[in-house]
C-alpha cells in the first residue's frame, strides 16, 4: 500500500486523482481499510493543489447555496470574490456567520 500511495504522490495531480478513483474502485475492502489507515482520513491534510482548488470551490459553491437558502443577496462583485477564495478556512468562517447576517456586506466585515 506504502508503494501505491508513493507512486500516486508523484502523479501530476489530476491524474493521480483519477488513478487513486480507479485503483481505489478495484480495492478489496481490507486494502481499502489499509489505505485509510495510511493516510489517517480523520486528519487528513489534502496534498495536492489541485485538491484544495477542488475542495475550495465545493466550499465557495455550498456557501453561494447558504446564502440564497438564507434569502441574503449576493451581487455579481460578492460571488466573484467567493469564488475566488482558495482559502477553504475563510471559506468555512464566511459560512460561520451566514446564520447572523442580513446583507452580503455583512458576510466580509
Amino acid at each position: 500500500m506504502s508503494a501505491f500511495c508513493a507512486a500516486v504522490s508523484v502523479l501530476d495531480p489530476e491524474n493521480g486523482q483519477l488513478y487513486n478513483d480507479y485503483a481505489r474502485s478495484l480495492f478489496s475492502d481490507a486494502a481499502r481499510k489499509l489505505l485509510e489507515e495510511t493516510v489517517k482520513l480523520e486528519n487528513y491534510e489534502w496534498q495536492s493543489d489541485f485538491a484544495r482548488e477542488h475542495i475550495a470551490v465545493g466550499e465557495a459553491k455550498m456557501l453561494l447555496r447558504w446564502l440564497r437558502m438564507s434569502k441574503i443577496c449576493v451581487s455579481a462583485e460578492a460571488r466573484e470574490r467567493i469564488m475566488n477564495c482558495t482559502d477553504p478556512e475563510q471559506l468555512e468562517r464566511w459560512a460561520d456567520r451566514v446564520p447572523a447576517i442580513s446583507t452580503v456586506d455583512e458576510l466580509f466585515a
